[in-house]
């Protein structure tokens, strides 16, 4: 029983002491677990941290990623972040339209209760297209809502306005999170419409220059190898946008009448980054040395647009007045010649003239310079240079016998102020200045030029406002206006048939100021269709009303089907205005009569000099006693050659103000009216055109407006 007794002790004890060993087991396995768990919760932990962490830093990173657009509404883009970050989203959209010309107008709004300035960005090709707005919220009661995202923005896959059905194109929306906010799902939805539009490339409404983007100043189509074009330093190389293509965008193609355009910029405000963040430096260091090629640039860091004229020998129709007249009928042969190259010069008129062609039915003796005169009309390679009817453009040789290159025309007339010269589109054209005005404010918008001498003073003027590195500024001389007219009416430019570089014979534009005077020229507005001769109504400083020529109304805006016709080009890349708008001054005048107009003479080399003998003298064949008419009779190419005079008259013998090509308007200066005018005012209607010329005293006139040319001159 002791035993017994004792066995159940033993048992107890074991049972105890394993009950013990139990407890103590299951207390270290628990403590164990515990510990585990505890270590495996603080490496969980420790990872979420590292990985909330490194979501952090990997969202303070650029993101792209693909959102396919299932229908013609929206897409839902969700945004997880924290910190500052930028993400970036790339959509792929098939066109499904089956016509070629349309685009896409793009909204976007971003939703979020607590989330303030944020701001929303679409791109539409290149990151230079944004359009921007930002997201403002101040409570849960007032969401963050981008609702009032810019509209109608191009998206085209290769820059251009029209899009090919099935073709692919592209956009982007960038999405900028400000710093603080708080963590969350954010939604940004993009709709899309699909919108018929002309195919003419139409820029953002606040920025005219949107059209135009750094280029390369690669010069491709000139099949002679002859074109160089000389440009400042501080002149930027600009195309059309809806012709980049690529980043190595051709500059110029003078074959596919593709002039060359250029820009001078502002150099006062530093609001871009050149590599030491904002603000440190001006549109003309950053767009110059640093923006990449295909950036745009804004109109409002325009001072002036630029068109280069190249080096060039044309044949001479009629050598003088007493040549057979010539219809306007025919190209000009041009052919491009660098300045190095030998100078032709025509070879002496044969004819001989009793009478005229088209007065009082006297018969005429005159013979065709070109054909009945026994003279080669092969442009010549080897000497003699001056046996061809060929010449080389008298305008590229300056008085003192140094030979250019080209140089560079203002694209309008000239806009702004007295004090603030510019040269842009769609804006009144300066006028009422007398000729010394306007000459002391043409030649004081480039370098100094100490033998540049004449003109008025003007109280503020400064010189070199568009900041240029070395070239020159003068007021157009009649044989530079001849030379851009004579390249318009070749294949590099508008051609024949409409040599007033307008529709169906139309004048430019006519307009009437808030005074109702009539006359006042807008840079760059095409003419009205089919010949329309309704006035444009404007005010004293911008077009206004229902027909002008803004972004309110495109349809006769420079870059417009109607606006291109006013272009020496009839497309973007010509020189505007030289047809209507206003009377431009040139610096061209009657035997160095210079008036109290212009108190100071200039130098001979910046002014078409007519001198009294042989002009002012009447031809004894002449059909008319008044000189303003007998003086295109009396011109040679010695003093008149390739300045659209007496090579342009459509009569031998000039009797009448519309004799002209094209009906133009054909006055000549005399002792009475020695200044020279060129283009014709709007209201002046059918007899305006790009051959007109009219002549008067120099004085300040609402009609009278002015054009600047540029280089080494």
């Amino acid at each position: 029983m002791k035993l017994r007794d004792g066995d159940n002790r033993e048992k107890a004890l074991i049972g105890k002491f394993g009950a013990e060993l139990r407890q103590s087991v299951w207390a270290h396995i628990k403590m164990f677990k515990m510990r585990f768990l505890a270590i495996l919760t603080a490496v969980v932990l420790i990872g979420w941290v590292a990985a909330v962490f490194y979501r952090s830093i990997s969202l303070t990173r650029a993101e792209t990623s693909h959102v396919t657009v299932t229908d013609n509404n929206q897409t839902i883009i969700e945004v997880q972040q924290t910190g500052e970050i930028v993400i970036r989203r790339t959509s792929t959209v098939t066109v499904r339209d089956t016509d070629a010309n349309f685009g896409y107008n793009l909204t976007a709004a971003l939703s979020a209760n607590t989330l303030s300035g944020a701001v929303v960005e679409i791109y539409a090709d290149s990151l230079a297209n944004a359009q921007t707005s930002t997201c403002t919220s101040d409570s849960s009661t007032n969401p963050c809502k981008l609702t009032d995202v810019p509209t109608a923005i191009l998206v085209t896959s290769d820059d251009t306005a029209t899009n090919a059905a099935g073709e692919t194109v592209v956009f982007d929306v960038k999405i900028t999170i400000p710093a603080g906010a708080q963590i969350g799902n954010y939604t940004v939805d993009i709709a899309y419409d699909e919108e018929a539009i002309i195919p003419v490339p139409q820029p953002p409404a606040s920025n005219a220059s949107g059209l135009w983007v750094k280029s390369s100043t690669a010069v491709t189509g000139d099949t002679s190898n002859n074109i160089i074009i000389d440009k400042d330093d501080n002149m930027v190389a600009v195309v059309n946008k809806a012709d980049k293509r690529t980043a190595a965008i051709d500059w110029a193609n003078y074959d596919n009448k593709k002039w060359a355009n250029a820009v001078t910029l502002d150099d006062s405000n530093a609001k871009y980054n050149c590599g030491g963040g904002e603000n440190t430096c001006t549109a003309l260091a950053y767009f110059r040395d640093y923006a990449a090629i295909g950036a745009a640039i804004p109109e409002d860091d325009v001072l002036g647009y630029w068109v280069y004229v190249p080096r060039y020998a044309y044949e001479v129709m009629r050598h003088s007045g007493i040549d057979k007249s010539v219809a306007a009928t025919e190209l000009f042969a041009v052919r491009f010649e660098k300045s190095t190259a030998p100078k032709k010069t025509p070879a002496v008129t044969c004819s001989s003239s009793d009478g005229t062609e088209n007065y009082s039915g006297v018969p005429s003796h005159a013979k065709d310079y070109r054909t009945e005169c026994g003279i080669s009309r092969d442009y010549p390679t080897a000497t003699p240079y001056n046996h061809s009817t060929w010449s080389t453009h008298p305008a590229f040789t300056t008085s003192t016998g140094r030979e250019l290159n080209g140089f560079w025309v203002a694209k309008y007339e000239l806009t702004g102020s007295a004090t603030a010269p510019t040269v842009k589109p769609s804006l009144k054209s300066q006028v009422s200045q007398t000729v010394g005005v306007q000459y002391a404010i043409v030649k004081a918008m480039g370098v100094l030029d100490v033998n540049n001498v004449g003109g008025s003073s003007v109280s503020g003027l400064v010189q070199n406002s568009h900041n240029l590195g070395s070239y020159h500024t003068t007021q157009m001389r009649n044989d530079q206006w001849g030379a851009a007219a004579y390249l318009s009416a070749s294949v590099y430019g508008a051609g024949v048939g409409d040599h007033k570089v307008q529709n169906n014979g139309a004048f430019s534009k006519v307009l009437q100021d808030g005074n109702g005077n009539t006359g006042i020229g807008i840079t760059g507005c095409g003419p009205n269709p089919s010949g329309d001769e309704t006035e444009y109504p404007i005010l004293e400083t911008a077009v206004t009303g229902a027909v002008d020529c803004t972004y309110s109304n495109q349809s006769l805006v420079y870059y417009s089907e109607l606006g291109q016709l006013a272009s020496t080009t009839h497309n973007v890349y010509g020189i505007y205005d030289m047809a209507g708008g206003a009377w431009e001054i040139t610096a061209a005048v009657s035997n160095g009569r210079m008036g109290g107009s212009m108190p100071t003479a200039l130098n001979a080399n910046y002014y078409n000099n007519y001198p009294d003998n042989p002009l002012a003298i009447r031809p004894s064949w002449s059909s008319e006693g008044y000189s303003h008419y007998y003086n295109i009779d009396a011109c040679t190419y010695q003093y008149c050659g390739g300045h659209a005079l007496h090579e342009v008259a459509g009569v031998q013998s000039v009797y009448w103000q519309n004799q002209f090509w094209d009906g133009d308007y054909s006055w000549l200066v005399d002792g009475e009216y020695p200044w020279a005018y060129r283009g014709g005012s709007a209201d002046y209607g059918q007899v305006s055109g790009i051959w007109a010329a009219d002549a008067y005293n120099g004085g300040a006139w609402e009609y009278y407006s002015m054009r600047a040319v540029m280089g080494r001159l």
